[in-house]
């Protein structure tokens, strides 16, 4: 079977040259009869939702001003000209805005399949493999955008842990969606790396959007956090947000944007009389800094300090001499998201003189 599918997917790649601006839809292995489809923004495969329909997908409908589709377990609403959907009364961001054209609502397939189950694959946009049965199978991912670097922000934000509201979910499979800003401003290209909590083995990464948002799909039941790791975005602080729990195919949606904040640095370390003084970039609303104190010399002093200021002052006397100290930085928010120190790198304290 997966040679039939993939021998059909080379022919139409050849013949979609011709027709470029018309992508070819395969579904379980055939050819579907989805004549209207069209490439849209961002290279977003656009259908109408009569097609979906006529391929057996499901049953159009209207509802208050809404259009919508169900195939009798899930059921999505759609009204032109919005990024914004609904699954099964669960709000939720669309990879690209609906529209009219020729007095059809235009949609995006790849969340119309994944809502109902599919998995979802394009080929140089001009050929998509929607498999029900996982003969194909693909791992599903945010709807992928232009990912420009985002501009760093000019200050800091306060950031926060925003608790997660649950919908219903009848594809059975789990999903979590939220969004990313910045001082109010929603920032694309921060990566996200999904975690089992405790033990933090990363299970699924994702990128926001243009508009911030992310999405992790198909999620096994169990216990998460969210992070951003300032290893993958050296102009944000290390965020976790986690503690939540994830099962029997629930929708799980952020009702507060993720807010970034810029990456602890400047760090300074200086002397005076007997003590080393350390000083480093503030954040706004922390609760609490806790600097550790590391050393390759076992038997040498490493003691630990707490503060609510951006500063440190360190007694000589509670150090070892003639060491090099490596100091280790975190910040714990009102909102109790842990910061880490800007590229994940350590600073550098030393009593030999």
């Amino acid at each position: 079977m997966l040679k039939k599918i993939a021998a059909l997917i080379i022919a139409l790649l050849c013949c979609s040259v011709l027709y470029a601006e018309t992508p070819l839809v395969v579904v379980d292995g055939a050819l579907a009869s989805v004549e209207n489809a069209v490439i849209g923004e961002g290279g977003h495969v656009m259908v109408p939702l009569r097609d979906l329909e006529t391929i057996g997908w499901g049953k159009v409908g209207f509802s208050g001003g809404e259009t919508t589709f169900t195939d009798g377990r899930v059921v999505l609403a759609f009204v032109k000209n919005s990024r914004s959907a609904k699954l099964n009364s669960l709000s939720v961001n669309l990879p690209v805005s609906t529209y009219l054209l020729n007095s059809r609502l235009m949609v995006p397939m790849s969340f119309v399949a994944k809502s109902l189950g599919y998995d979802y694959e394009t080929k140089k946009a001009t050929v998509v493999t929607v498999t029900k049965g996982g003969e194909t199978a693909v791992k599903p991912s945010v709807p992928a955008e232009q990912k420009a670097p985002a501009a760093q922000p000019a200050q800091e934000v306060k950031p926060s842990a925003p608790p997660a509201s649950s919908g219903v979910n009848t594809t059975g499979k789990n999903w979590f969606q939220g969004a990313v800003a910045y001082n109010g401003k929603k920032i694309q290209g921060v990566k996200l790396t999904l975690k089992t909590d405790p033990g933090a083995k990363a299970v699924k990464t994702a990128v926001s959007d243009r508009d911030g948002v992310f999405a992790f799909y198909n999620i096994p039941d169990g216990k998460y956090q969210i992070v951003i790791d300032n290893r993958d975005n050296e102009n944000y602080k290390t965020l976790v947000f986690g503690g939540f729990s994830i099962s029997g195919g629930a929708a799980k949606k952020l009702n507060k944007n993720i807010n970034l904040v810029l990456a602890l640095n400047n760090c300074s370390v200086t002397k005076d009389g007997d003590y080393y003084v350390v000083k480093w970039s503030n954040v706004n609303n922390v609760k609490f800094y806790k600097l550790s104190t590391k050393c390759a010399n076992a038997k040498a002093k490493t003691p630990v300090f707490t503060s609510t200021s951006n500063s440190v002052r360190i007694p000589a006397s509670q150090l070892s001499k003639g060491q090099i100290y490596e100091l280790k930085l975190i910040a714990v928010t009102a909102a109790n998201l842990t910061i880490g120190q800007s590229n994940g790198k350590n600073w550098v304290l030393s009593t030999a003189n």
